[in-house]
């Protein structure tokens, strides 16, 4: 299985992607948790904001995104560079926003070659800290990227008003 960064022709198969992983993500957390439905409603026209927002990363110096791929896209990667907070002194934080392999390719290791690449890309750009987000019910993920050396950091909570 090969992996490059993505260009602007590999955007239609990103979106593709991007829609299997969060009809099945979405779906699963909300069982999992029944409150996460209102907070994981996409508006009517969600698949084109994404299209605009990886077009958009895709041509911004501090984004980074890979596809992997043989015969078809087996999977993507969406990392990019965030300002912190300014009272901090960690001014950089490269935060990883998508990553999803087709089911079929999972096991593989092409995760864990999406965030080494991610991770050597952000040292080169003179990032040292990097994040990741998941729902808590997501356990699988949960262990992956505690194996990766993520520690849990922050939790965010949220209610109904």
């Amino acid at each position: 299985m090969k992996i490059k960064q993505a260009s602007l022709k590999d955007i239609e198969s990103i979106l593709g992607l991007w829609i299997e992983f969060h009809e099945a993500h979405h779906e699963d957390m909300i069982k999992k948790e029944k409150k996460n439905a209102p907070h994981l409603k996409k508006k009517p026209d969600a698949a084109e904001r994404f299209r605009e927002f990886i077009q958009k990363k895709l041509l911004e110096d501090d984004a980074y995104i890979q596809i992997a791929y043989e015969k078809e896209i087996a999977g993507y990667s969406i990392c990019f560079i965030e300002n912190n907070t300014p009272i901090y002194e960690i001014e950089k934080i490269g935060y990883f926003s998508d990553l999803y392999i087709k089911e079929r390719f999972r096991g593989a290791g092409l995760a864990s070659r999406f965030k080494d690449n991610a991770e050597k890309w952000m040292k080169k750009k003179g990032v040292r800290y990097a994040s990741i987000k998941l729902y808590p019910k997501n356990k699988k993920a949960h262990e992956i990227y505690k194996h990766w050396g993520f520690f849990d950091f922050h939790l965010e909570m949220r209610k109904v008003l």
